[in-house]
């Protein structure tokens, strides 16, 4: 239990409400089959302790070790971009925080989960509420800017893993309970499952069992993903100018690359704490950006779109422009500029 709270605080949303499942469960059953009171006891203790860890963690170990709030807090949108802003919003304005869980748009998400199991963990509902937590939190996740409401939150993002136990274990009850009522509910049940399994693997799979891993015009096409393409084959040349020692900002599709150099930091449109070393950068360090301008998301086309290069022309250098040799434009890697001496005694 200790080695779950430590790998990810995220997981105290499914400790807290299962030792919540196992106390109530308990609690029934304590004067017909004699449950112990330790066992109980146990039960409450871990849920309260998940609790206070998830706080603890929230409000004051990651804040004191990253030196900033957990990066994730960024995606709630209007509901602000830390935990003590999320909370005061979602105090202050109920009717905001409602209208984001009473929506078209948590419909299609709690569909997307449920129908390629057949709808089963509904009738394991307690199980299922096992999930309650992170679903709520998942839907209040926005992933556009401005005051929209962001695009659908799709499950193919791992964000929903911790869920995705809870609704097989829910699914396995909510089988139980069809066995109780009878062989034709179970006749049913078995069949309803096993026909919303393939119609979501057929229709919405990425996978080889799906019909856009077949299609030539998907994103998903299986023969365009396993191929490598012009983008990764020229991403070879990126590798070869950025030191190990450097300390580099990324884009996304790219930003893996680099987890092994000094420091690794996104380069993206969220402000983190980091971004800091883009303007007040570490004496002795060397910094590079790499911009994938190809990526599907980029906003950046071409260099007179880097901001640094529009606010501080002089502190960044055009190292090298990758591109094709038709001349398309794939990669812009920069390079932190080192101040004169003139400068830095200026400085």
């Amino acid at each position: 239990m200790l080695l779950v709270l430590l790998s990810k605080e995220d997981y105290c949303l499914v400790v807290m409400p299962l030792a919540v499942f196992w106390a109530s469960r308990d609690w029934r059953v304590r004067e017909t089959v004699g449950t112990a009171t330790g066992r109980l006891t146990w039960a409450i203790g871990i849920a309260v302790g998940s609790g206070a860890w998830l706080l603890l963690v929230l409000l004051w170990v990651i804040p004191s070790f990253r030196g900033d709030v957990p990066h994730y807090a960024q995606y709630f949108g209007e509901l602000g971009g830390t935990p003590g802003e999320i909370v005061q919003t979602s105090i202050e304005r109920p009717g905001l925080l409602l209208s984001k869980w009473f929506s078209a748009r948590t419909v299609f998400y709690a569909v997307a989960l449920l129908l390629p199991a057949g709808l089963l963990p509904l009738a394991g509902r307690g199980r299922l509420l096992v999930g309650g937590p992170v679903f709520a939190m998942l839907c209040l996740l926005e992933f556009s800017s401005g005051e929209s409401p962001g695009q659908p939150v799709v499950p193919f993002h791992h964000f929903h893993a911790p869920l995705i136990p809870i609704l097989y274990w829910a699914a396995a009850g909510g089988l139980g309970r069809l066995c109780q009522r009878g062989p034709a509910w179970v006749s049913w049940g078995g069949w309803f499952a096993v026909s919303a399994a393939v119609a979501s693997g057929l229709f919405f799979s990425a996978g080889p069992l799906g019909l856009a891993f077949w299609d030539s015009h998907s994103d998903h096409h299986g023969l365009t993903l396993f191929t490598t393409g012009r983008r990764a084959e020229l991403f070879a040349r990126v590798e070869s100018l950025v030191p190990p020692t450097a300390r580099v900002f990324s884009t996304d599709f790219v930003h893996p690359r680099f987890t092994h150099h000094a420091r690794s930091y996104d380069y993206s449109d969220y402000a983190r704490q980091s971004d800091t070393e883009l303007t007040k950068p570490v004496a002795g360090q060397d910094y590079y950006i790499v911009i994938d301008v190809q990526h599907p998301y980029s906003t950046i086309t071409s260099v007179d779109d880097v901001p640094e290069l529009k606010a501080d022309p002089r502190s960044w250098e055009v190292l090298r422009l990758v591109t094709d040799d038709d001349g398309t434009l794939y990669y812009i890697v920069l390079r932190r500029r080192f101040p004169s001496p003139a400068r830095r005694s200026a400085s």
